[in-house]
């Protein structure tokens, strides 16, 4: 065996990174906002299984030959959903409002409002 010896050259470019690995500047800084915080608590074994449920539905839509659609929960029924239809209008969620003060309360988030 032969031992590799190193000059400072490869140091260099070992410790440098490709370009085309790195993200853009501008996604770096957006994703290192403090607004963007994720879940504060683990997953529970329901998060799980519907998690589970959701990506079986993707893989045999699109192993079924469906394109453009994401796959949802729908009056208690797993259903393929056209994503041109979902993102014709925005949603809008009422910081105030009920609804997002459930969601804040059961994924322990903080009031960053």
């Amino acid at each position: 065996m032969q031992r590799s010896t190193s000059t400072a050259d490869d140091e260099t470019a070992s410790n440098s990174h490709p370009s085309f690995l790195l993200p853009p500047l501008h996604l770096l800084q957006s994703t290192l906002d403090p607004t963007y915080m994720i879940r504060a608590i683990p997953t529970n074994s329901a998060d799980r299984i519907y998690c589970k449920i959701l990506g079986q539905g993707a893989v045999h839509g699109a192993f079924a030959g469906y394109t453009d659609f994401t796959v949802g929960l729908v009056n208690t029924h797993y259903v393929y959903l056209p994503i041109p239809v979902i993102i014709q209008a925005p949603r809008v969620v009422d910081p105030q409002g009920r609804q997002w003060n459930r969601l804040k309360t059961a994924i322990k988030q903080p009031d960053l409002v």
